[in-house]
């Protein structure tokens, strides 16, 4: 009778550990490839699995993370913030700050701050998601947004590293608003951002850009700002998805 798994967890784990001791890439990526063929369902060890292919840059790392998703879309695991991540890599800032968005969405709608304290996988993740967040924001111009977001993260009990991390990067982005030209494209942004005007002229950059999922979530916030006197994006905005009713209206979720 054939068994159930070629081998248990703990030797699949183990021998992954020799491969990275001894740095043999090739092998690490034969067997971490094995180990997640034989537990693709199990979500942990797949999770983790996938997790040591995309740090190691596994050429079939890609696969086996797009494989978890698929699987376990509600997953808190960091597989979806690797994809993420592989995204950046490639240059698919847009994709890359939607799947990041994605992520801290399912993980505030179940308690961002306690998440972020009971499950250090979870804490690292969302380090890693706000930072990606604001991927497409920085590349369009929109720094004060990005400042939002990472002031935002910063409130969280998060690991020494990532405070100082995101420290580094709040002095970058107000070393480049001394820049005049970013300063005035930063100033279009918050134009529309606190009070809905620009609408137009960010549509515009948005297409020069190739950045289609920022673009319509412009539009469907303008709806808000035309609806709703009165009305600008607070902090719940940052973890908002952005959603295709069965009448075709978008809305943010």
């Amino acid at each position: 009778m054939r068994p159930l798994h070629v081998r248990t967890r703990v030797e699949y784990a183990r021998q992954l550990q020799e491969c990275m001791e001894r740095e043999d890439l090739p092998a690490l990526a034969e067997a971490v490839e094995q180990a997640f063929e034989d537990y693709h369902d199990d979500e942990s060890f797949a999770a983790w699995c996938a997790g040591v292919a995309h740090g190691h840059s596994v050429e079939n790392a890609p696969v086996m993370l797009a494989r978890f998703m698929e699987a376990f879309p509600l997953s808190l695991f960091p597989s979806q913030v690797d994809w993420a991540e592989h995204l950046v890599a490639r240059g698919q800032v847009d994709d890359a700050s939607n799947e990041a968005r994605a992520y801290l969405n399912r993980v505030h709608a179940k308690g961002l701050q306690s998440q972020v304290e009971n499950h250090d996988l979870v804490r690292d993740a969302c380090s890693r998601a706000f930072l990606l967040l604001t991927a497409v924001y920085s590349e369009a111009g929109a720094r004060s947004y990005s400042r939002r977001v990472i002031e935002h993260a910063m409130l969280l009990d998060l690991e020494p590293y990532w405070q100082q991390r995101f420290a580094h990067e709040l002095r970058r982005l107000a070393d480049e608003a001394a820049d005049p030209q970013l300063a005035s494209l930063d100033a279009l942004w918050e134009s529309f951002f606190q009070r809905g005007e620009s609408l137009g002229a960010l549509l515009d950059l948005c297409a020069r850009c190739r950045v289609p999922i920022l673009s319509r979530r412009l539009e469907t916030m303008a709806r808000g700002f035309a609806e709703q006197p009165g009305w600008k994006p607070g902090d719940e905005e940052i973890f908002q998805m952005l959603y295709r009713t069965d009448q075709g209206v978008f809305v943010l979720v």
